[in-house]
């Protein structure tokens, strides 16, 4: 995977207190030539979006969901970057995120929903 009009790598970051879930998706992602940076804490989440331009941010479902809408409007209130919900059913979804992907359709509709939630937001930083 390459940034829209770039030729660099992706660049994602990838919050989860799961560490299982945290690092399958690192490895899937680092697979497709992404540079995934993972954080199991929200609040250094943000300051690796302080520290540098990132293309997706990810949010797991593992994050309470009033919880990971607090992370997420942080995330944008931070730097504007898209973010992808990932969540396990119908109560732990958000309805604020980009893009959201149920966790339950599996890897290779995590590589897509990355592809497309960059691509149709280009407002990555």
């Amino acid at each position: 995977m390459q940034s829209p009009g770039n030729h660099r790598r992706i660049r994602i970051l990838n919050i989860s207190p799961d560490e299982s879930s945290l690092m399958s998706r690192q490895a899937l992602l680092q697979s497709c030539n992404c540079d995934v940076i993972s954080e199991r804490r929200p609040h250094e989440g943000i300051a690796q979006l302080k520290s540098g331009p990132f293309d997706l941010a990810i949010v797991c479902y593992s994050i309470p969901t009033e919880q990971r809408k607090k992370l997420i409007n942080d995330i944008r209130a931070t730097r504007p970057v898209p973010v992808l919900s990932i969540y396990s059913g119908p109560e732990t979804r958000d309805g604020i995120a980009d893009c959201e992907l149920d966790v339950y359709e599996g890897p290779r509709a995590l590589i897509d929903a990355v592809q497309s939630c960059i691509d149709n937001n280009s407002t990555a930083a």
